[in-house]
């Protein structure tokens, strides 16, 4: 305990040293020092004894002495804050509390009872209760102490001697003083019942110290105060009632004081349960203006009687109280006039706005009664009376009392607001009898101001609804003079032009709509295109599609909103479609379609790289059905039906990835292609060709680079009813007819991939050999080589289908024989021998006759062809082929036969003489 003491001693000189209470360091030796004396405190009621024998006891006691008067200097130069003031005294009070434990001086202890008081104050002060509570009980049990010494001194000496009954006095004081502060502490911790008990116990000491009721009164006073805006009406009321009851007690406390209590104990029975504390509220306010009447509380009754539904003579007499009273300003009176609006008893109370008017019409803002005069009105739905009330206003301003700028500024925004309200519900002729009460206000020189152009196109709007097309023109001409390069003057414009059908100056006027949202001082950019926007609409609603489609062509070549430019595509879209329609879908009617689509992707495309880019998906959606429902119209017209197949992969582009959309992506390719290609047929100079056959091959390029990216992905398994996929195969052969007809080398490539394609069969590769040869392709080698594979897939099944694989041979057969060439002879010849062997062994007589008859003919001519060539050997082998064709017909060998073996007999006997003067020429 000898060395805490040592340091706390140590701590309070550095405290006393420094006078910089902002200081870090200060405050921390400040905690530091609270600490360890609380310690010393708890130490003490711990049971470990205080004796004489420690050192510094003195010491400690002078260090808290002067630490007190330390802080009192402080104080008083307003360095200190709440807090920090309380903290220096409790440490002061506590250094000499422990100092002077079990001390019994009476001076000692006068010390400590008012060290504790003021330390308990500065606590209360700083709001910090459980401090002061600390503080409290150790200055309570030293004024036990001090009382008992007293009183135990006056019984010693037999009675009680002036000088004893004063230090009884002084010390009971100042425990009622200690009563009160308690009372304050057990407010502050929301311990209402034991604050009510220490006043009680106050009360109780009344008796000996009258004079102290006051401050009683006060504190019960503050309490209230203090529970009513906590919204604890009625321990409020229980307290403000205490406060009353208090200052009656005592002579000479001031009627306004007493006033100011029942008025606020009016307030909390009001706002604790009206219907219940009615009469309670309404006596106390009555009986507070009668010991003080002040404006205050003459609103006060007016509101408690409204809100008990008084009316009639009640009100009107504390409105003539209100009015007559010496105080009363004009703040008060329009507040009983809003409060009379509020409670909807305007009607009881008229004469109170003209009563008003009179006493304040020297007042600069008497404007304000007027226009919370006509408010009031219109509010209780005196609509008649409002209007008289406001032509009186413009007559008596027109006439010599002119009303300020601020009130006709207010009368603007009333009588606009009227205005606005019944052209909502459509009652044009009375929205104009308002905005015409605005124009009769407006002076010379604000004749051109905006305001008067926007009156003028308002009252514009109104003729325009009421069918007044020539009073709309001479409002809007005055509009247009105000405001050339306004926006909503030319849609006014614009709206009457509709209404006369007049179509080159609605469209002049949507002309300067856009320049006016570029251009225009009082209109931004997104405003002047939502006026185009609602003119597209109002122009559509009257049947005037041209007009309409001009109005969002506009908008889509100068909205920068996307969002908006997008809204305006789609609705355009819909209206060419609906033209469309009337057309059939020729070319024409889609030329204009196909542009907006695209410029559609390109805006989705940049809404798509937006953070906030949300419903991209949908538009793309929407966008992509159009173009592919119209390119299936277009079958006639490859042109169209390329560009919107195109726009089709585009916008599916835009879509997140899956099975279905890939299917519709390697459609779309499908058709672009096909479309591209039907172009290249439909040219007749090969140069033209190659743009759209080049076309044909970056659209299949580009597929097969996606499809290669969505080879990796795993497609949820869903089962496909619809049949095996061509789309593979024609894409295949749109390419190799695409690069056969550009005779590029990768033609053959494609034929090589096709050959490895599972189950392949032979009509692909009947059609690859037929797009080999079709012009300007002439490539009989890749169509020689497709016709063998076509061939040979026919053989591979078990039941051939020998009428088309025999038209392939005849093809086969046809080829080699037009080339003309040595090595395509026997090449031609090794077919025939090939053929022969198909139809000795396989066919099974189901060979088409006809065919065989073909081949028969054609053995036979390039026999005779030999012969006459001299090329005997080779006429011997091929018009014997042609006999061993014979034995393959059936009904048609007796047309054959017999002349056959005659001529062949001839050519025979023929070649034998021809070789024999070959010999003997030899």
């Amino acid at each position: 305990m000898s060395n805490t003491a040592e340091e706390i001693i140590q701590i309070v000189g550095s405290i006393l040293e420094k006078e910089n209470t902002d200081d870090g360091v200060w405050l921390k030796l400040l905690d530091e020092a609270l600490r360890l004396i609380s310690s010393l405190h708890s130490d003490y009621l711990g049971g470990i004894e205080k004796t004489k024998c420690i050192t510094g006891t003195f010491q400690l006691e002078t260090c808290g002495v002067s630490l007190w008067n330390h802080a009192v200097g402080l104080k008083t130069k307003g360095s200190l804050s709440t807090v920090t003031n309380a903290k220096l005294r409790h440490l002061s009070f506590m250094i000499v509390a422990f100092a002077n434990q079990g001390v019994l001086d009476e001076d000692t202890l006068k010390k400590q009872i008012v060290m504790g008081m003021k330390t308990g104050r500065a606590w209360i002060d700083a709001c910090q209760p459980e401090q002061a509570e600390i503080v409290l009980n150790i200055s309570n049990q030293c004024a036990q102490k001090l009382h008992s010494i007293v009183i135990e001194r006056k019984n010693e000496t037999g009675g009680g001697s002036d000088v004893m009954e004063r230090q009884r006095a002084e010390i009971e004081k100042d425990m009622f003083k200690l009563l009160c502060y308690k009372a304050e502490v057990e407010m502050l911790q929301c311990r209402n019942e034991a604050a009510v008990n220490l006043v009680q116990m106050s009360k109780q000491m009344l008796p000996r110290f009258p004079r102290e009721s006051g401050f009683l009164s006060m504190l019960c006073y503050n309490f209230g105060v203090d529970l009513y805006q906590k919204k604890k009406h009625d321990e409020a009321i229980n307290w403000l009632r205490e406060s009353f009851d208090l200052s009656k007690e005592r002579k000479g406390v001031m009627p306004r004081n007493q006033a100011r209590t029942l008025r606020l104990l009016a307030n909390a029975y009001i706002e604790s349960n009206p219907s219940e504390h009615f009469e309670k509220a309404l006596n106390a306010v009555s009986l507070a203006n009668a010991e003080h009447c002040h404006p205050a509380g003459l609103y006060l009754k007016l509101r408690i009687l409204l809100i008990g539904g008084e009316k009639g003579a009640p009100v009107s007499a504390v409105l003539d109280d209100i009015i007559k009273h010496s105080d009363c300003t004009l703040e008060l009176g329009l507040s009983v006039l809003q409060l009379l609006k509020q409670h909807k008893s305007v009607d009881n109370s008229m004469d109170f706005p003209s009563q008003l008017r009179r006493r304040f019409e020297q007042c600069p803002d008497v404007g304000r009664i007027f226009i919370a005069q006509l408010q009031a009105l219109l509010e209780s739905d005196q609509s008649q009376q409002a209007k008289l009330f406001t032509e009186e206003c413009i007559t008596a301003h027109n006439t010599g009392r002119p009303l300020d700028i601020n009130t006709r500024k207010q009368f603007h925004l009333v009588f606009w607001e009227q205005a606005g309200a019944a052209f909502e519900c459509k009652e044009y002729g009375e929205a104009l009898t308002w905005y015409n009460y605005s124009l009769s206000l407006f002076s010379p020189s604000e004749m051109t101001s905006a305001n008067m152009a926007k009156l003028q196109r308002n009252r514009a709007s109104c003729f325009v609804n009421q069918g007044l097309l020539s009073q709309a023109k001479e409002s809007i001409r005055h509009a247009e003079k105000c405001a050339p390069d306004e926006a909503h003057t030319h849609f006014i414009i614009y709206k009457i032009a509709l209404a006369e059908g007049d179509p080159d100056t609605a469209s002049s006027s949507l002309q300067k709509m856009v320049t006016g949202g570029k251009d225009g001082p009082n209109v931004s950019q997104s405003q002047a295109f939502g006026l185009i926007c609602l003119a597209a609409q109002m122009a559509l609603e009257q049947n005037h599609c041209d007009t309409a489609c001009m109005a969002l062509d506009f908008l889509i070549t100068h909205s920068a909103d996307h969002q908006q430019t997008l809204t305006a595509l789609r609705c355009l879209v819909r209206l060419r479609l609906g033209q469309a329609d009337m057309k059939n879908y020729c070319s024409e009617s889609l030329q204009p379609i196909i542009p907006l689509i695209r410029t559609a992707y390109n805006k989705l495309l940049i809404l798509g790289k937006q953070p906030s880019g949300e419903g991209t998906q949908e538009e793309a959606t929407w966008f992509m059905k159009i173009a592919w429902n119209l390119a299936l119209k277009c079958e006639d017209d490859p042109f169209n039906l390329k560009d919107l197949f195109s726009l089709c992969l585009k916008l599916l582009s835009l879509l997140p990835a899956d099975r279905a959309l890939v299917c519709r992506q390697k459609t779309c390719t499908l058709m672009a292609v096909a479309g591209c290609l039907q172009m290249a047929r439909a040219l007749s100079d090969d140069d033209n060709k190659r743009d759209p056959l080049e076309e044909a091959l970056c659209y299949i390029g580009e597929f097969q680079c996606l499809q290669r990216e969505q080879d990796s992905v795993t497609w949820t398994q869903i089962e496909d009813t619809r049949g095996p996929d061509t789309t593979d195969m024609l894409l295949l052969l749109y390419e190799f007819e695409a690069r056969v007809k550009l005779q590029d080398n990768g033609a053959e490539a494609v034929l090589e991939k096709a050959l490895t394609l599972p189950q392949p069969e032979p009509k692909t590769f009947e059609a690859l050999a037929a797009l080999a040869v079709e012009p300007p392709a002439s490539d009989r080698s890749l169509s020689i080589r497709a016709l063998k594979v076509a061939i040979r897939t026919h053989l591979q099944v078990d039941q051939p289908d020998f009428n088309r694989c025999s038209k392939d041979i005849h093809s086969l057969i046809q080829l080699s024989m037009s080339i003309g060439q040595s090595s395509s002879t026997q090449e031609t010849f090794n077919y025939f021998k090939e053929t022969i062997d198909v139809i000795d062994k396989k066919a099974n007589g189901h060979y088409p006759e006809l065919e065989i008859v073909w081949l028969m003919t054609k053995a036979w001519n390039c026999g005779i062809h030999f012969y006459s060539s001299t090329d005997y050997d080779e006429a011997e082998r091929w018009c014997s082929m042609s006999m061993g064709l014979l034995k393959y017909l059936t009904t048609m060998r007796p047309n054959y036969e017999d002349q056959m073996n005659s001529v062949y007999g001839e050519i025979l006997e023929r070649i034998e003489q021809a070789r024999g003067q070959l010999t003997m020429e030899e």
